[in-house]
């Protein structure tokens, strides 16, 4: 499968993690937009067409899971990133709509598989 199209939004607001996603997926063929917060300009335009979004649950102000359940529907897969994987995170994520979530650190392998299995419940 070529990725060479798909788009990934990137949410992280630790500059070297969000440089690190960045380039990991762009080493794997895919294209992306990455921003510090939800509230960053560009970032409702960018979701209309990405095939997958990265989100860290701890953003400054509106919180990942949180601005993910505001997103109109459909709503883009994602993959949730945080620190803390403990329960009351993954409930979190669970009723915001979101189905995958990894602890940092993980590897990059964890990462594209998420995408991809993030993306085919879409489907």
């Amino acid at each position: 499968m070529t990725t060479s199209r798909k788009l990934i939004a990137i949410l992280e607001d630790d500059t070297g993690m969000r440089r690190a996603v960045e380039r990991l997926l762009r080493i794997s063929g895919y294209r992306t937009r990455a921003f510090a917060s939800a509230e960053d300009e560009g970032v409702a335009e960018c979701l209309r067409t990405v095939y997958c979004m990265v989100v860290d649950v701890q953003l400054p102000g509106l919180r990942g899971p949180v601005f993910y359940q505001t997103l109109p529907h459909p709503r883009p897969p994602a993959v949730f990133v945080t620190a803390y994987g403990n329960e009351a995170t993954r409930n979190e994520i669970w009723c915001a709509g979101g189905r995958e979530l990894l602890t940092k650190p993980f590897l990059g392998s964890d990462l594209l598989s998420a995408i991809e299995r993030a993306a085919q419940e879409r489907t």
